[in-house]
């Protein structure tokens, strides 16, 4: 099977085409600091086989936290646990990565005399409007992403991944339904482009070439002017040119009325139990045909045979096997092995239980299931 096949990334060796994405666990301290409980949780799935996990976000900004339980990034002080927790990855032959973000209007950490912060005044959250970021504070910014790279690097990471994805930050701005400036970070995809590239060129410069940078966002939006799959790869060229080595395809176009109350764009990026099997690789493939970059494929993709199917057919290079894997941190291993593996219900109970507490799965005992109701 072409799943069980080895990759290279920018020089490094993969052993398998699968990618463990970033799933919020709030399993880190209030404090921003990684836990012993963290740790065991990454390296059991390290342990069951992913040739590459992607560290859940580690914030550049505290007011930029996605979670009260999220992991730092933003200070010295952090890159001792996070070693820690990159060589518990490694020891079990994977790549370890960890993704970069900055939560923008969608941030739990606002100044009580402040708004939080975005491309321009749309609105994410219903009834909170955003402040549009100055140019200096713009440029401020990039250097966070691209100091915490460097933590990243100096922290034993193999690389990191810039999340440009799902309304936080840099979504914002390079998305055309939430970008309505007229300077040089906006008007146009190279100027939507423009903070994440200078971010992908920063890091580049100050950790070397071979340390590797992924840029993950949307290639399909919901609502009328949102982004498209031209946009998208019109967007992965500019990337590509900036010197990102990968391409981390999500997509934010499933309807979802839980979130009608909550955000102006009332839709996910979890597809659930309605949800076709692999719904967004039709999108993720149409950019990976525009762009000469990896790509890593991910939505509902949760047996090996549509793993497999994804990748006989070129729609990416790499799947992402994310809720499958937190329901079941053995999935690469049976799945080689032909075994029966512990099924995700794409219930979303993981997705809904950080935003009270640590991450609980209905298929996995390991994981709180006396916490279940």
């Amino acid at each position: 099977m072409k799943l069980f096949s080895p990759f290279e990334l920018n020089g490094k060796r993969l052993r398998n085409r699968i990618v463990f994405p970033p799933i919020t666990t709030s399993l880190a301290s209030r404090e921003f600091e990684i836990t012993e409980k963290m740790i065991d949780y990454y390296s059991e799935r390290a342990r069951g086989g992913a040739a590459l996990l992607i560290v859940e976000p580690g914030s550049v900004n505290p007011r930029g936290r996605m979670r009260t339980t999220g992991i730092g990034i933003h200070d010295d002080c952090f890159v001792g646990s996070l070693d820690r927790l990159a060589g518990s990855i490694k020891k079990h032959d994977a790549l370890a990565f960890i993704q970069l973000a900055h939560s923008g209007p969608r941030a739990k950490a606002v100044p009580p005399d402040d708004r939080p912060l975005s491309a321009s005044d749309v609105p994410v959250l219903k009834g909170v409007i955003p402040r549009p970021l100055k140019k200096g504070e713009i440029q401020a910014i990039v250097e966070e992403f691209v100091l915490a790279g460097q933590r990243a690097a100096r922290a034993g990471f193999d690389g990191v991944e810039v999340h440009a994805g799902h309304f936080y930050l840099l979504s914002n701005f390079v998305s055309p339904l939430t970008n309505r400036r007229s300077d040089e970070y906006g008007g146009n995809t190279a100027g939507r482009a423009k903070m994440v590239c200078q971010i992908v060129r920063g890091i580049k410069d100050l950790c070397g070439p071979g340390f590797t940078v992924i840029v993950r966002y949307n290639n399909k939006e919901m609502g009328e002017g949102a982004m498209d799959v031209a946009e998208a790869a019109a967007l992965g060229r500019e990337f590509k040119a900036a010197g990102a080595d990968a391409l981390h395809l999500t997509s934010y176009y499933l309807p979802d009325p839980a979130m009608n109350n909550l955000l102006t764009i009332p839709a996910t990026s979890t597809p659930g139990v309605d949800a076709p099997e692999g719904c967004s690789l039709e999108y993720t493939a149409a950019v990976k045909r525009e762009v000469a970059l990896p790509v890593i494929g991910v939505g509902k993709i949760l047996s090996p045979e549509v793993a497999e199917q994804a990748l006989q057919e070129n729609k990416c290079d790499l799947v992402g096997i994310g809720r499958g894997i937190v329901a079941d941190p053995d999935w690469p291993l049976k799945a080689a092995a032909g075994e029966e593996i512990l099924r995700c219900k794409s219930c979303k109970l993981c997705m809904k239980s950080v935003t009270t507490g640590e991450i609980v799965c209905s298929v996995n005992s390991k994981l709180s299931r006396d916490r279940l109701k």
